[in-house]
């Protein structure tokens, strides 16, 4: 059974839109944060959150078209609301990244040298997760039949982040070199970098759901 049928295949196309913004977003999130660690360059990375801010509003309002197509029948009634649902999810990943170029910028947190090294593997990490999401939503359209292998990915990728930041906050909280008022900021940026992954498993859960429903 396909989820769009007549009409609903223009909201398809809106949705793909969609992923792409997100995507878009994410790329330069990814680009601005690696650099940072390398550069330690703050004007430049405020500049990147606001370019993310940018791709974020376009994405909320193609968002918005989504659901008001949703509301017009385009879409078999059983799964409006799990669209709409997963889409309410989906928007936390552009927010989550603009939230995080924001701690680092408006903060101007500076990340000690011990740290970096692990901090961009658990960036790498979430980053790729947020890459198995988007094609775990296309897939749900064009081939339903690899949903189950993209979530699989996901969930693997959601338990090397968790492991990531243990690891990270283990010496955020050892390191004598480090003040006691920065360990608690750090701390919360990789948390906040985790929880790409932790909402990418959300999705794929709902994903994998509404793909149940589908076959039903």
């Amino acid at each position: 059974m396909k989820l769009f049928f007549g009409k609903g295949k223009a909201v398809e196309k809106e949705i793909f839109e969609y992923l792409k913004l997100i995507n878009s977003g994410k790329k330069i999130f990814v680009n601005s944060l690696l650099e940072y660690l390398k550069t330690n360059k703050r004007k430049e990375l405020l500049n990147a959150g606001e370019n993310v801010h940018s791709y974020e509003s376009k994405a909320d309002d193609t968002k918005r078209n989504i659901e008001h197509a949703l509301y017009g029948k385009a879409l078999l009634p059983e799964f409006r609301g799990d669209i709409m649902r997963l889409l309410e999810r989906l928007d936390r990943l552009p927010n989550e990244c603009q939230t995080i170029l924001d701690m680092i910028g408006l903060q101007n947190l500076i990340i000690p040298g011990i740290l970096k090294e692990q901090l961009i593997e658990l960036i790498q990490v979430n980053a790729l997760s947020v890459d198995e999401v988007i094609s775990l939503i296309r897939d749900l359209f064009t081939n339903p039949k690899e949903v189950e292998k993209y979530a699989k990915k996901i969930d693997q990728l959601e338990s090397q982040s968790d492991s990531k930041e243990r690891e990270l906050i283990r010496k955020i909280f050892s390191s004598k070199s480090i003040d006691k008022c920065d360990r608690l900021l750090l701390k919360e940026l990789v948390i906040e970098i985790g929880s790409l992954s932790d909402n990418a498993e959300m999705i794929s859960d709902m994903v994998t759901i509404i793909n149940i429903k589908v076959k039903i």
